[in-house]
């Protein structure tokens, strides 16, 4: 039986950067490395929460982005 073991996390938050001239939605995003394997879903939702709010763009979504490596039992 395999098994998945996270080895990296990453922290990406995309705000909205207004229209563009043919009033398409402009988005950015801010990645974050080395973010912490052990982080729950509520610790990332309060930091990214934190840092969108030090932002003057609205945030639109937050993401967290692992690598897995999978081992055999």
């Amino acid at each position: 039986m395999a098994t998945e073991v996270m080895n990296s996390s990453q922290l990406r938050i995309e705000y909205n950067h207004g229209m563009d001239l043919d009033g398409k939605p402009i988005y950015k995003a801010k990645n974050y490395n080395n973010l912490k394997t052990t982080a729950t879903p509520d610790d990332i939702l309060n930091a990214a929460l934190a840092m969108a709010g030090l932002q003057q763009h609205e945030l639109v979504v937050i993401q967290r982005n692992s690598n897995f490596d999978i081992v055999s039992e």
